[in-house]
């Protein structure tokens, strides 16, 4: 058989796009380096270090789409995802700032499931009281048609009680299997409590500043 340039050309395209789409992954924008050395993960004989995700999927195709000229679908953007670079669970996560934002989470859950708001995620907070969310003067505040924004709170009845669940966590001493000594280790469990919806919307409130300057460190390392 004769040289198939045509089969060539599409092969050698797929592998650029690829190429882009790995690094669009693994650009500490959009996802970190795990801490530990002994966190990798192999297949195929392929082993590397691990890389957790700073957004979601949906966000980062987003976000793909707006600072590329490259048209990619979903599906085929979280196919071509390195097996590397994974979603991370609370188990994986090394730093407080990850169980605020899961709690933050919770909270906007909680307002949602109350019909006090209508969207359950920090990030989509983020895009609501910022114009665009990657953007430096927006994160900062600084920018003039959205530094006053705020998140859209319904009419409620501050009378009754919310359940809101939350990870909180606690030493706990356990025996080491391989030194066969005691030690404390912390773990977290997800527990139920009652809040009043308005103390939760002040939590948010103050929650916003938290989220705010850890994405602006995070985009610009600041």
């Amino acid at each position: 058989m004769g040289f198939n340039r045509t089969k060539y050309e599409a092969m050698r395209k797929k592998k650029r796009v690829e190429e882009i789409i790995h690094k669009f992954y693994e650009d500490d924008n959009n996802s970190r380096c795990a801490a530990g050395k002994k966190e990798c993960i192999t297949r195929k004989k392929i082993k590397k270090q691990k890389r957790y995700l700073l957004d979601s999927l949906k966000n980062l195709h987003q976000k793909f789409h707006n600072t590329s000229l490259m048209e990619i679908g979903y599906n085929y953007f979280c196919k071509l995802r390195p097996f590397w670079v994974v979603v991370p669970k609370l188990t994986d996560r090394d730093t407080c700032a990850c169980v605020i934002h899961e709690n933050i989470n919770l909270k906007l859950g909680a307002l949602k499931n109350a019909n006090v708001l209508d969207f359950a995620t920090y990030q989509t907070a983020l895009e609501t009281i910022c114009c665009y969310r990657y953007s430096e003067k927006c994160l900062a505040r600084t920018r003039q048609d959205c530094s006053l924004k705020i998140l859209p709170y319904k009419e409620f009845d501050n009378s009754k009680d919310m359940a809101v669940k939350q990870w909180k966590h606690s030493k706990e001493l356990i025996k080491d299997i391989k030194t066969k000594q005691d030690r404390y280790v912390t773990k977290y469990k997800k527990e139920i409590c009652n809040s009043k919806p308005r103390d939760l919307v002040m939590q948010l409130e103050e929650s916003d500043l938290i989220i705010i300057n850890e994405s602006l460190n995070v985009v610009f390392k600041l």
